[in-house]
């Protein structure tokens, strides 16, 4: 999948419930990086209110998330957990995956890939 596309696959269009999103969006890696290292596609932080979520079935990326303030409530690979304040959630979007704000939720987001990021995903 080429970074076009999973920019195309990645953005929800009129994603409900942001009400401010600061960050770079989404980062071209070298192709040295693509081929030998892990690095980030998309880095932004979402102030979110409870209209908030995602349903995907699949990403070809790994996503870290830290919630900054707020509550969110995740789906995936059969169970189900609330990330807090403080929290952070690592997880391989080629699953399918499920989450939202609770409450009004500040949420730091990265999409990462690579050829070395899965290692580093298990090893974790």
């Amino acid at each position: 999948m080429s970074i076009k596309e999973l920019q195309n696959d990645a953005v929800i269009k009129n994603e409900p419930g942001i009400i401010r999103k600061m960050g770079k969006g989404f980062h071209m890696p070298e192709p040295f990086a693509v081929q030998n290292l892990f690095y980030m596609i998309w880095g932004d932080e979402y102030l979110c209110d409870t209209t908030y979520y995602v349903n995907r079935k699949f990403l070809d990326s790994l996503s870290l998330f830290h919630i900054v303030h707020g509550e969110m409530e995740f789906k995936y690979r059969g169970n189900q957990f609330t990330a807090l304040a403080g929290d952070t959630v690592f997880l391989d979007f080629r699953y399918p995956h499920y989450y939202k704000a609770v409450q009004r939720t500040r949420v730091r987001q990265y999409l990462i890939a690579g050829n070395a990021a899965q290692s580093y995903f298990e090893l974790l």
